[in-house]
């Protein structure tokens, strides 16, 4: 039979696939998914919305049970403005999420399309930086990342990366 969902689904890998009726987080005012990472039995959950002035447009979600989300994990990205602040990559590593998108400060912080968080806290690593200035277009955005080590892949939207130019593509540090 067929489950109703809302933008995020859980999916089961046996019975053809159909969505999992006892999994529905509720992510509020969350209508547009861009982005999961899988960490264990939570999966982070990045996108944003349209019509809400929040910020809060990650969250953490148990991938058991019902799909309770951690309301305590609460990252504020952005400045709530609905045509701009937008989660839209996110990469997981040891104790630590990446986020990649479409924002300007990650709470209360200046970070320009990528920070670096907790993965338990949601606070944000003050001293890594790497991005500085994310140069060229008006609406620049960091649309993918990939980890390799200690190396971070950003791909997006722009001509220049802390201050160097680079087309679409840079490589940072993760430390």
């Amino acid at each position: 039979g067929r489950v109703a969902q809302q933008n995020l689904a859980k999916l089961r890998t046996t019975d053809s696939g159909i969505a999992d009726p006892a999994w529905s987080p509720n992510l509020g005012y969350l209508d547009l998914i861009f982005s999961l990472a899988v960490d264990g039995t939570n999966i982070f959950v990045g996108g944003g919305s349209d019509t809400s002035p929040y910020t809060n447009r990650l969250f953490k979600v148990q991938t058991l049970g019902a799909g309770n989300v951690d309301t305590s994990w609460n990252p504020q990205i952005g400045v709530g403005d609905p045509n701009f602040d937008y989660v839209l990559a996110l990469v997981v590593d040891g104790t630590n999420i990446f986020v990649g998108g479409a924002f300007d400060q990650v709470n209360g912080q200046p970070r320009r399309g990528v920070a670096k968080l907790s993965k338990s806290s949601a606070q944000l690593d003050l001293p890594w930086n790497p991005v500085g200035p994310l140069s060229a277009f008006p609406f620049s955005s960091i649309t993918s990342l990939a980890l390799a080590g200690t190396n971070l892949y950003v791909g997006g939207n722009f001509q220049g990366l802390g201050g160097l130019a680079r087309q679409s593509l840079a490589r940072v540090n993760t430390t």
